[in-house]
């Protein structure tokens, strides 16, 4: 957890959403070359490979944005950047979900 000094202020704020953006241009980059390698039809333990690559893409996503949340605070750039830190955890939810319900290809 960091906390909040006056130079990561900016960072708390925008931190979340930055690695939102880098897992979701990771995700749907992966995903597009997967399905043109055929990375669908290759079995991986119980599901296909470009879906265990997909989900763990996910998993890292969510680890780290716990590693990299904001600390709790009184002051009010802590309690925004806390906001941020939620708002960017139910977008990776809300739009990554598809990966496990859908079908890929």
């Amino acid at each position: 957890m960091i906390g909040l000094r006056p130079l990561a202020g900016f960072a708390a704020l925008v931190g979340a959403f930055v690695i939102w953006s880098i897992a979701f241009l990771l995700l749907y980059g992966t995903h597009a070359t997967g399905c043109a390698l055929g990375w669908e039809a290759r079995a991986f333990l119980m599901t296909s490979f470009l879906r265990a690559v997909l989900a763990g893409i996910v998993a890292l996503t969510f680890a780290a944005l716990f590693l990299l949340r904001p600390a709790t605070g009184e002051e009010p750039l802590a309690r925004v950047a806390h906001l941020v830190f939620i708002a960017a955890l139910v977008a990776t939810a809300f739009c990554f979900a598809a990966v496990f319900v859908l079908p890929l290809c």
